[in-house]
């Protein structure tokens, strides 16, 4: 009963806590807000100085499932790249779909937490070299910790758009890659304890034993996952500060990009590093070096099943069926989701959104060579 509790919160909200939130019908757009705030700040990648989209980018810019910010298709890459770790090509709504993005052992670098492996004190710093990795792999493969940067080449990328449902377009590749490199560099702060003082990781969380697994140790696979921590209107200290180091993380890693010289593998390389310090010796013994994350609800979503639009019907209706499935379990909970969006008057956002007022810009950086 407890895991189907667990799942129905899963439901309500039709996403996985697995990160910060992602522009979904019933999530707001956290990742998308903190990667418009770093390309703005940078001037990069730059909308006024993207090529002409092809036929296939303009008629997928009409066909998102999210508000794109800029209709170029520099952005398109960048955003459908940032959104990529926590949907694939699924649907946000496609619950089946997530189970196996998130659940995935091989995906959880992309979202800079502990892995199977990752075990005991060690199992923090081993986490933290996956979450590097990931970073940089994604940088490296676009191209981005080159001197001289390709912005011509495209990646065949599959995605998921609201009338075509999954197809595969062709995106800038340098874009793309920084949008899932960004989504990471956010996530490593989403997904650790840290010090409020000096930033450092005191621990980091665990998502693939406390809700994929079922021999659970929290001392050997360390603290679980924080829903609360996904969460980007909170407006408390801690949490403030947690959004604000993540934004800055993300600036950071963009303005070692678009800095004119030689060099840019290894201050890209440094920004990315001081993201992932590790303050030693923290663990169960001592509260995590008295984290004050243990302050916050540890189930699978802290927030409850109260959505815009609930009457209570369809919370009251997808439980039933939870309790009532038994072995159907699974084919009911997927019919009851979709049943539970009908009956909430959730549809898929538009496509297109009027973008929110620029804040005042900078002076223009050099693009990258």
């Amino acid at each position: 009963m407890k895991s189907s509790f667990c799942v129905l919160l899963t439901i309500c909200f039709a996403t996985e806590a697995h990160a910060f939130e992602i522009s979904t019908p019933v999530s707001h757009s956290c990742h998308e807000d903190l990667t418009l705030d770093a390309q703005r700040s940078a001037r990069f990648p730059e909308p006024a100085e993207a090529p002409t989209p092809t036929e296939d980018q303009r008629r997928a810019m009409n066909d998102l499932v999210f508000a794109l910010p800029n209709d170029d298709a520099w952005s398109l890459a960048l955003f459908i790249g940032v959104r990529s770790n926590d949907l694939g090509s699924n649907a946000p709504t496609n619950l089946d779909g997530l189970f196996h993005v998130h659940d995935d052992p091989a995906q959880q670098p992309a979202h800079c937490i502990r892995r199977q492996e990752d075990d005991g004190p060690v199992g923090d710093a081993t986490a933290l070299a996956a979450c590097r990795e990931f970073i940089l792999g994604e940088l490296e493969a676009g191209g981005l910790l080159d001197d001289i940067v390709d912005f011509d080449v495209t990646e065949q990328v599959e995605s998921y758009f609201r009338f075509r449902g999954v197809y595969t377009i062709a995106l800038p590749r340098f874009a793309y890659r920084l949008g899932r490199a960004t989504h990471a560099m956010q996530d490593v702060y989403t997904h650790t304890m840290r010090d409020p003082d000096t930033g450092a990781v005191r621990h980091v969380l665990n998502w693939i034993d406390a809700f994929g697994g079922s021999s659970y140790d929290q001392e050997k696979d360390g603290y679980p996952h924080l829903s609360g921590l996904d969460d980007c209107l909170r407006e408390d200290t801690h949490q403030a500060l947690r959004i604000n180091r993540a934004r800055q993380a993300s600036i950071d890693m963009f303005a070692a990009i678009t800095r004119p010289g030689a060099g840019r593998r290894d201050r890209v390389t440094a920004v990315v590093d001081a993201a992932l310090v590790l303050t030693p010796g923290c663990d169960a013994s001592n509260n995590y070096c008295d984290a004050p994350e243990l302050g916050e609800p540890t189930e699978i979503r802290s927030f409850g099943c109260s959505v815009p639009g609930d009457s209570g019907a369809a919370t009251m209706l997808v439980i039933g069926l939870v309790v009532l499935g038994g072995r159907r379990r699974r084919q009911l909970l997927l019919g009851a989701s979709t049943l539970a969006f009908v009956m909430l008057g959730i549809g898929a956002p538009t496509a297109r959104a009027q973008s929110p007022t620029p804040a005042p810009q900078p002076a223009p950086a050099p693009a990258p060579a």
